[in-house]
């Protein structure tokens, strides 16, 4: 994978925490790019569901899914991005 598109998904992830949360979603994470499509050059133009594919594959492989807990639906694109320690 293109290493600009990785660096963009890790990049829109931080900024699309929400304040005082450990989780990212898949959403967040896209409105970022869309809301600032000049910090993401590589991302905001392709298609949805290429950005989407890229988003998911990024973030699997980097996050826990919020998903593998037990309770949360197993679709659910939600990424475990903090310890809850750090939100203290």
């Amino acid at each position: 994978m293109n290493i600009h598109l990785i660096d963009e998904v890790i990049f829109a992830a931080h900024e699309a925490i929400p304040e005082h949360s450990t989780l990212v979603s898949r959403r967040g994470i896209e409105e970022q790019i869309l809301k600032n499509k000049e910090i993401y050059p590589f991302l905001h133009p392709i298609t949805t569901e290429y950005r989407r594919s890229v988003i998911s594959r990024v973030m699997n492989s980097r996050y826990p899914a919020w998903s593998e807990q037990r309770g949360v639906h197993k679709s659910s694109f939600v990424w475990i991005m903090k310890n809850p320690e750090e939100n203290q």
